[in-house]
């Protein structure tokens, strides 16, 4: 597991209250099974842990250099990245099940392909063109806002 995978999973295990343990032997057996590509965490619905459609999608994580801030609000610019090259790549295999993250600041973030942006602190790239992805450009935040307004915590 590479350090952004390591991240990634914390991150996850942190907002759904999952143990580190439990986690990491989950996203351990998903990488053997997947050859290191990505991972997902369909064993933890399977065992009753996480019910949530999360465990549904495909975790990549991109080991692409990080891009400074103004890069990612930028088509022109973002279009031409290896990190968009990546995700461009990841997103024919998977489409709107794909959960494609890469760390950046020291934080993990998420880049999704959308219509709009909705959600905490994230932006909106429109795209300039053809964008590869139905006319859509993509929406980019930090992991941990994303799973906060799409998979927000039950009140106690």
């Amino acid at each position: 597991m590479n350090l952004g995978q390591q991240k990634t999973m914390l991150v996850i295990a942190r907002h759904f209250g999952i143990p580190k343990k439990v986690i990491t032997s989950v996203v351990e057996a998903s990488l053997r099974e997947h050859e290191q590509v990505h991972f997902d965490l369909v064993r933890l619905a399977e065992e009753g842990m996480l019910c949530s459609d999360i465990t549904n999608r495909a975790v990549f994580v991109s080991r692409e250099p990080e891009l400074r801030t103004e890069v990612l609000m930028n088509w022109a610019r973002l279009y031409k990245t290896p990190l968009f090259a990546s995700f461009m790549d990841a997103y024919q295999s998977w489409g709107d099940e794909l959960l494609f993250a890469f760390v950046g600041r020291g934080d993990v973030w998420v880049i999704r392909a959308a219509d709009e942006y909705s959600g905490y602190g994230g932006i909106y790239v429109r795209p300039i063109g053809q964008s590869g992805l139905d006319g859509a450009g993509v929406a980019v935040e930090t992991l941990k806002n994303y799973l906060e307004f799409n998979y927000p915590k039950p009140e106690e």
